[in-house]
Protein backbone atom coordinates (compact mmCIF):
# COMPACT_ATOMS: atom_id res chain seq x y z
CA UNK A 1 0.00 0.00 0.00
CA UNK A 2 2.94 2.24 0.84
CA UNK A 3 4.41 1.68 -2.65
CA UNK A 4 1.27 1.90 -4.32
CA UNK A 5 0.67 5.50 -2.91
CA UNK A 6 3.88 7.05 -3.91
CA UNK A 7 3.71 5.63 -6.94
CA UNK A 8 0.19 7.63 -6.93
CA UNK A 9 1.78 10.40 -5.43
CA UNK A 10 3.86 10.75 -9.17
CA UNK A 11 0.98 10.13 -10.89
CA UNK A 12 0.32 7.35 -11.69
CA UNK A 13 -3.13 6.37 -12.12
CA UNK A 14 -3.05 3.15 -11.93
CA UNK A 15 -1.47 2.51 -8.58
CA UNK A 16 -5.12 4.10 -7.46
CA UNK A 17 -7.09 1.26 -8.86
CA UNK A 18 -4.49 -0.93 -7.41
CA UNK A 19 -5.18 0.64 -4.10
CA UNK A 20 -8.98 0.05 -4.78
CA UNK A 21 -8.02 -3.53 -5.57
CA UNK A 22 -6.76 -3.48 -2.10
CA UNK A 23 -9.54 -2.07 -0.44
CA UNK A 24 -12.42 -4.60 -2.08
CA UNK A 25 -10.25 -8.11 -1.62
CA UNK A 26 -9.36 -6.70 2.32
CA UNK A 27 -6.26 -6.49 1.86
CA UNK A 28 -6.34 -3.51 4.21
CA UNK A 29 -8.05 -4.77 7.17
CA UNK A 30 -7.51 -2.27 9.78
CA UNK A 31 -10.74 -0.34 8.14
CA UNK A 32 -14.52 -2.26 8.62
CA UNK A 33 -16.15 -2.96 5.23
CA UNK A 34 -18.46 0.12 4.91
CA UNK A 35 -15.42 2.36 4.81
CA UNK A 36 -13.36 0.36 2.70
CA UNK A 37 -16.05 0.31 0.15
CA UNK A 38 -16.09 3.93 0.36
CA UNK A 39 -12.65 4.61 0.25
CA UNK A 40 -12.59 1.95 -2.79
CA UNK A 41 -14.43 3.71 -4.85
CA UNK A 42 -13.01 7.35 -4.35
CA UNK A 43 -9.70 5.78 -5.57
CA UNK A 44 -11.93 4.27 -8.36
CA UNK A 45 -13.22 7.06 -9.60
CA UNK A 46 -9.72 9.04 -8.61
CA UNK A 47 -7.85 6.58 -10.97
CA UNK A 48 -10.84 6.90 -13.71
CA UNK A 49 -10.69 11.10 -13.86
CA UNK A 50 -5.96 10.41 -13.95
CA UNK A 51 -7.38 8.54 -17.36
CA UNK A 52 -7.02 4.88 -16.14
CA UNK A 53 -9.41 2.75 -18.39
CA UNK A 54 -9.56 -0.38 -16.40
CA UNK A 55 -10.80 2.02 -13.40
CA UNK A 56 -14.06 2.33 -15.69
CA UNK A 57 -14.58 -1.40 -15.94
CA UNK A 58 -14.21 -1.45 -12.11
CA UNK A 59 -16.79 1.04 -10.68
CA UNK A 60 -18.40 -0.94 -13.37
CA UNK A 61 -18.52 -3.75 -11.24
CA UNK A 62 -19.25 -1.93 -8.32
CA UNK A 63 -22.56 -0.69 -9.83
CA UNK A 64 -23.03 -3.90 -10.95
CA UNK A 65 -23.33 -5.52 -7.49
CA UNK A 66 -23.49 -2.74 -5.42
CA UNK A 67 -20.50 -2.24 -3.60
CA UNK A 68 -20.28 0.60 -2.39
CA UNK A 69 -22.84 2.34 -4.55
CA UNK A 70 -26.37 2.30 -5.05
CA UNK A 71 -26.77 -0.97 -7.40
CA UNK A 72 -27.57 -0.18 -11.03
CA UNK A 73 -27.21 -1.96 -13.88
CA UNK A 74 -27.77 0.60 -16.27
CA UNK A 75 -25.18 2.57 -14.84
CA UNK A 76 -22.74 -0.33 -14.53
CA UNK A 77 -23.34 -0.87 -18.28
CA UNK A 78 -22.81 3.26 -19.12
CA UNK A 79 -19.69 3.06 -17.03
CA UNK A 80 -17.75 -0.39 -18.54
CA UNK A 81 -19.01 0.90 -22.12
CA UNK A 82 -16.71 4.34 -21.50
CA UNK A 83 -14.12 1.77 -20.27
CA UNK A 84 -14.31 -0.01 -23.85
CA UNK A 85 -14.06 3.06 -25.34
CA UNK A 86 -11.06 4.62 -23.79
CA UNK A 87 -9.46 1.03 -24.74
CA UNK A 88 -9.80 -1.27 -21.72
CA UNK A 89 -9.01 -5.24 -23.04
CA UNK A 90 -11.05 -6.20 -19.93
CA UNK A 91 -14.01 -3.54 -20.38
CA UNK A 92 -14.58 -4.41 -24.50
CA UNK A 93 -14.99 -8.20 -23.16
CA UNK A 94 -17.43 -7.24 -20.82
CA UNK A 95 -19.50 -4.84 -22.60
CA UNK A 96 -19.33 -7.33 -25.63
CA UNK A 97 -20.70 -9.84 -23.09
CA UNK A 98 -23.64 -7.77 -22.40
CA UNK A 99 -23.98 -6.64 -25.89
CA UNK A 100 -24.47 -10.37 -26.68
CA UNK A 101 -25.84 -11.79 -23.36
CA UNK A 102 -28.23 -9.05 -22.79
CA UNK A 103 -29.52 -7.05 -25.44
CA UNK A 104 -29.01 -9.70 -28.11
CA UNK A 105 -26.64 -8.00 -30.27
CA UNK A 106 -24.56 -10.55 -31.25
CA UNK A 107 -22.38 -9.10 -34.18
CA UNK A 108 -21.69 -5.68 -32.39
CA UNK A 109 -20.57 -7.83 -29.14
CA UNK A 110 -18.56 -10.10 -30.95
CA UNK A 111 -16.71 -7.19 -32.47
CA UNK A 112 -15.81 -5.57 -28.94
CA UNK A 113 -14.87 -8.97 -28.20
CA UNK A 114 -12.59 -9.33 -30.76
CA UNK A 115 -10.69 -6.36 -30.17
CA UNK A 116 -10.34 -7.63 -26.84
CA UNK A 117 -8.62 -9.98 -27.72
CA UNK A 118 -6.51 -8.09 -30.81
CA UNK A 119 -5.17 -6.22 -27.11
CA UNK A 120 -4.22 -9.81 -25.78
CA UNK A 121 -7.20 -11.00 -23.96
CA UNK A 122 -7.81 -14.38 -24.93
CA UNK A 123 -10.28 -15.50 -21.92
CA UNK A 124 -12.35 -13.33 -24.42
CA UNK A 125 -12.57 -16.46 -26.62
CA UNK A 126 -15.47 -17.91 -24.12
CA UNK A 127 -17.88 -15.70 -24.51
CA UNK A 128 -17.07 -15.59 -28.46
CA UNK A 129 -17.61 -19.63 -28.34
CA UNK A 130 -20.64 -18.83 -26.73
CA UNK A 131 -22.17 -16.82 -29.24
CA UNK A 132 -20.80 -19.51 -31.78
CA UNK A 133 -22.55 -22.35 -29.89
CA UNK A 134 -25.77 -20.23 -29.93
CA UNK A 135 -25.80 -20.46 -33.52
CA UNK A 136 -24.47 -23.65 -34.05
CA UNK A 137 -21.58 -22.75 -35.76
CA UNK A 138 -18.72 -25.37 -35.06
CA UNK A 139 -15.92 -23.85 -37.04
CA UNK A 140 -16.53 -20.52 -35.41
CA UNK A 141 -16.41 -22.40 -31.73
CA UNK A 142 -12.80 -24.15 -32.79
CA UNK A 143 -11.47 -20.98 -34.38
CA UNK A 144 -12.69 -18.67 -31.38
CA UNK A 145 -10.81 -21.09 -28.70
CA UNK A 146 -7.69 -21.81 -30.22
CA UNK A 147 -7.19 -17.95 -30.78
CA UNK A 148 -8.02 -17.32 -27.26
CA UNK A 149 -5.45 -20.51 -25.95
CA UNK A 150 -2.48 -19.39 -28.18
CA UNK A 151 -2.89 -16.02 -26.17
CA UNK A 152 -1.92 -18.26 -23.64
CA UNK A 153 -5.81 -18.52 -21.79
CA UNK A 154 -6.20 -21.27 -19.28
CA UNK A 155 -10.00 -21.30 -19.48
CA UNK A 156 -9.58 -21.45 -24.04
CA UNK A 157 -7.22 -24.16 -23.38
CA UNK A 158 -9.50 -25.80 -21.01
CA UNK A 159 -12.37 -25.52 -22.95
CA UNK A 160 -10.94 -26.65 -26.13
CA UNK A 161 -9.26 -30.11 -23.65
CA UNK A 162 -12.84 -31.21 -23.03
CA UNK A 163 -14.12 -30.28 -26.56
CA UNK A 164 -12.13 -33.62 -27.43
CA UNK A 165 -11.59 -35.68 -24.50
CA UNK A 166 -16.15 -36.10 -24.51
CA UNK A 167 -16.55 -35.21 -28.81
CA UNK A 168 -18.24 -32.07 -28.04
CA UNK A 169 -19.60 -29.96 -30.85
CA UNK A 170 -19.77 -32.64 -32.98
CA UNK A 171 -15.88 -32.98 -32.87
CA UNK A 172 -14.41 -36.39 -32.89
CA UNK A 173 -13.14 -37.83 -29.69
CA UNK A 174 -9.50 -37.89 -29.31
CA UNK A 175 -8.35 -38.49 -25.71
CA UNK A 176 -4.05 -37.84 -26.62
CA UNK A 177 -5.01 -34.97 -27.92
CA UNK A 178 -7.16 -33.41 -25.37
CA UNK A 179 -4.36 -34.70 -22.37
CA UNK A 180 -2.16 -33.06 -24.08
CA UNK A 181 -3.83 -30.26 -23.82
CA UNK A 182 -5.23 -30.52 -20.34
CA UNK A 183 -1.45 -31.04 -19.55
CA UNK A 184 -0.92 -27.40 -21.31
CA UNK A 185 -3.49 -25.99 -18.97
CA UNK A 186 -2.49 -27.29 -16.01
CA UNK A 187 0.96 -26.15 -16.72
CA UNK A 188 0.08 -22.33 -16.49
CA UNK A 189 0.03 -20.31 -13.42
CA UNK A 190 -2.98 -19.05 -13.20
CA UNK A 191 -2.04 -16.12 -11.14
CA UNK A 192 0.36 -14.51 -13.49
CA UNK A 193 -1.21 -12.51 -16.56
CA UNK A 194 -1.73 -15.02 -19.52
CA UNK A 195 1.92 -14.81 -22.29
CA UNK A 196 0.76 -16.06 -25.81
CA UNK A 197 2.60 -19.73 -26.58
CA UNK A 198 4.28 -18.85 -29.70
CA UNK A 199 4.66 -22.69 -30.82
CA UNK A 200 1.10 -23.46 -29.94
CA UNK A 201 0.61 -24.92 -33.82
CA UNK A 202 3.59 -26.99 -33.86
CA UNK A 203 2.38 -28.55 -30.49
CA UNK A 204 -1.08 -28.50 -31.03
CA UNK A 205 -1.97 -28.82 -35.32
CA UNK A 206 -5.34 -28.14 -36.36
CA UNK A 207 -7.20 -30.40 -36.56
CA UNK A 208 -10.26 -31.45 -39.15
CA UNK A 209 -13.49 -29.42 -38.02
CA UNK A 210 -16.48 -31.29 -38.36
CA UNK A 211 -20.03 -29.08 -38.99
CA UNK A 212 -22.29 -29.01 -35.71
CA UNK A 213 -23.78 -32.03 -34.54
Amino acid sequence: EKFFEEALQRGNAKAALQIGQMYMFDYSPNYPQKKRYKYMIAMYELAAKMGCPEAWQALAVCYDNGWGVRKSYKKAIELVKKGAELGSPLAMAQYGEALAYEFFQFEEGRKWLRRSMDLGNGDAAIPIARIYDFEENAEGIIQSLRAGAKLGSIDAIDHLSLTYLIGEYGQDKNVEYGNRLDELQKSLDPFYPPKPIPDYDQRFPPLPIKPWK
